[in-house]
């Protein structure tokens, strides 16, 4: 117990205080003046008959220090106010406190340095809707929520649906602690499994986008073979094994319809080209439709696209039999594997591509098949014939000569034809059968 020497009564200083340390003035006249030791109380408070045999009232007063270990319990060292010992200031949050100091509602919402009371070290310590304070110990009222969303920056929501304190942050380099290595959009650092995604190019190389919408962990890689985890098969072009995006295929033949083979799996494949029936849908006239597609004519390779030969007079698509592809690493940078052929990647327009016999079609020039009917208005005709399905024809009827003459004897659908069309698509026809200008045919 201090000496009351030194002691400087300060009543007037202490008057914003609502409480101080105290000590008894005065006497009963028997000359017991000695009270038993200084006592917390709040201002005006009579002193207890065990700390003051004398008069019983108390005065403000402040204790000469030069350090908080040097003055009484719940105080420190007020270096700017004289070196004086300070405390007991009322709060009403940790804010009102000095550093290192807290709240402490245990003590009626009075300052309190940390550390002399604790009620919890982690959040799980406090109830549900608190999060434990670590600088003080204490329990505090947080958020309820459901996901990170429902906090405001810097928090994260815990397994207890209670908003608890995280670390903000403008990138991932912020985030320092490996078990919350993101930035999210609200500039918290969160769990790689609480980021938000839609596809795995909104995940970071060594995740992918899960089927919760979250990021998930995952292995880099730098081909198919490098990824050996259940259901993670697939090496992306982020270095990252994902789960495979299709059906594994050797050839565009192995997958169905609306699907080609790219990368060694079945994609999903857009072609805006358009599907003929007959062959004066295709260059004009010129060209041959099989199974819905146009064929160019040529005379050499060269006038064929990438991964065509000429045969016949027109291009096919010839599978690379010499020095094949199955992947995309199979391939140089800037191309990718499409029915054992390297194509070029990353075109937006057709001028982007080397070969000026293909076409820009989803990101990769393959050979031009776009329609090219001898008509598209009844002006683009002659001879008084109508522009029908990019073709003139004469109409008829069933019984009109007229088909005759012009070299067409079947009058279909008010048309004449040369032929009645009997098929579409390969799909009309007899097994091992194809469908060239609407007609079945063995190849």
């Amino acid at each position: 117990m201090k000496s009351l020497t030194g002691l400087v009564v300060a009543a007037a200083a202490a008057a914003s205080l609502s409480g101080c340390w105290l000590y008894c003035d005065g006497d009963d006249g028997g000359g017991n003046s000695n009270c038993s030791g200084l006592v917390w109380c709040q201002t005006g408070q009579p002193c207890t008959q065990e700390q003051d045999v004398g008069d019983g009232y108390c005065e403000d007063v402040y204790l000469d220090c030069q350090a908080d270990s040097e003055c009484p319990e719940y105080s420190y060292c007020n270096h700017d106010a004289g070196n004086l010992c300070y405390g007991g200031e009322s709060c009403f949050t940790n804010d009102d406190c000095p550093l290192n100091w807290h709240c402490s509602q245990a003590q009626g919402g009075i300052c309190t340095p940390n550390g002399t009371e604790t009620d919890c070290e982690t959040n799980g310590d406090c109830a549900t809707g608190q999060y434990c304070d670590t600088d003080s110990g204490r329990c505090q009222t947080s958020n309820a929520c459901s996901t990170n969303e429902d906090c405001t920056p810097g928090y994260l929501c815990d397994d207890r649906g209670t908003c608890v304190p995280g670390h903000t942050c403008l990138t991932n380099d912020d985030c320092t602690d490996s078990n919350f290595p993101i930035c999210d959009d609200r500039g918290t650092c969160v769990a790689e499994a609480d980021k938000i995604c839609s596809s795995n190019s909104d995940c970071d190389a060594g995740s992918f986008c899960g089927q919760d919408n979250t990021c998930q962990a995952s292995t880099t890689c730098t081909t198919h073979a490098d990824c050996t985890m259940p259901g993670l098969g697939f090496c992306d072009d982020r270095g990252t094994c994902v789960p495979s995006p299709g059906t594994a295929c050797q050839s565009t033949s192995d997958c169905g319809a609306g699907q080609a083979c790219i990368d060694g799996f079945c994609t999903d494949w857009s072609d805006s080209t358009g599907s003929c029936q007959f062959d004066e849908q295709c260059f004009g006239g010129q060209g041959i439709c099989v199974n819905g597609s146009c064929h160019a004519p040529c005379t050499t390779v060269d006038q064929c696209g990438t991964g065509q030969a000429c045969d016949g007079n027109f291009c096919w698509d010839e599978p690379n039999t010499t020095d094949p592809c199955h992947f995309n690493s199979d391939c140089q940078a800037g191309q990718v594997c499409m029915d054992t052929v390297c194509h070029e990647a990353g075109c937006t327009q057709k001028s982007d591509c080397a070969d000026a016999q293909d076409q820009c079609l989803n990101g990769v020039c393959v050979p031009d098949t776009t329609l090219a009917p001898e008509c598209t208005l009844n002006t683009d005709c002659t001879g008084g014939d109508q522009c029908v399905e990019g073709v003139c024809r004469k109409s008829c009827t069933v019984s009109d000569p007229d088909c005759v003459s012009c070299g067409m004897p079947v009058c279909w659908r008010g048309y004449c034809y040369d032929v009645q069309p009997e098929c579409a698509s390969e799909g009309d026809c007899n097994s091992g059968e194809v469908c060239r200008d609407a007609q079945c045919v063995t190849p």
